[in-house]
This record gives structure tokens, sequence and C-alpha cells, in this order.
């Protein structure tokens, strides 16, 4: 979700991908807003990307950093607990594999911070994010 400050593109990915993206989760939670999980998941995304596009990431930075950083990475938080909070819902009643995804999205949460992964973080970050589209897919297709 998250594209360095300072990157050529920067610009073009954070208002022709991330903005119009988060806009269409936040319209996609608005529409079906009777959906908890939906409005959960898809309010979660949309505040997660258009926080990534008016605050990119840092480059170097690890785990703290700028003004901009920490607003970056509590867009980021905002995502991934709906996310978890969508699935947990879902896995009540439907059990594995919701449960598991909650807790797949605690783990690549946890996993930012272990400095021995920062190299893998884009990869895991862009899979869990699939499986959070999948996953709000799912809950759309349910409501």
């Amino acid at each position: 979700m998250s594209w360095a400050n300072g990157c050529s593109i920067e610009r073009l990915v954070a208002y022709g991908v991330f903005l119009p993206f988060g806009l269409a989760m936040a319209a996609v939670a608005i529409v079906m807003r009777s959906s908890e999980p939906v409005v959960l998941s898809a309010g979660g995304m949309a505040v997660g990307y258009i926080g990534a596009a008016f605050f990119p990431i840092d480059a170097d930075t690890r785990s703290s950093g700028t003004v901009r950083y920490v607003l970056h990475a509590l867009a980021a938080c905002v995502e991934y607990v709906g996310a978890m909070g969508a699935f947990d819902i879902v896995g009540r009643e439907l059990g594995f594999p919701y449960t598991a995804v909650k807790f797949a999205i605690l783990g690549f949460f946890v996993s930012m911070y272990v400095t021995g992964l920062r190299r893998l973080r884009g990869l895991l970050q862009r899979v869990i994010e699939i499986v959070m589209l999948i996953g709000l897919g799912a809950f759309v297709l349910r409501a």
C-alpha cells in the first residue's frame, strides 16, 4: 500500500492508484453499510490507501520517522485492524479459513517490526493485501 517519498513516480502512484482505490473502497463501505464485515474491511482499506496517497513513507525509515511516516503507519493500522475485525466477525460464524486469515494479518503486522524480515516486507504486504481483497469480495458476496 505504500510508495516511498521521493520516488520518480510517487505522485502517479499516490494520486493515480492509491487515491482512486481508496475512494472506491469508501464508496463500497457506504453502499454496503448494512454489512459490518464489508464496512470494516472496505472502510479500513479506504483509510489505508487514502492515507498512503497523502502520506507516503520515507524510503529509508525503519519503524519510526517523520510525522508523515507516523500518519502513514496510523492509516495502515486502521486498514489492518479493520480487516482483522471483519475476518473475526465472519470467522465466528464460518470458522477456518476466516479465523486463520485474521491471525495471518496480525502476523504480518507484527513482522513489520522484525528486522530480519525487512527485505520481505513489500512482498508480504502485497500477499496479505491480496488476501484481504479476496476476503472483501467474499464479504460482499455473502452480504
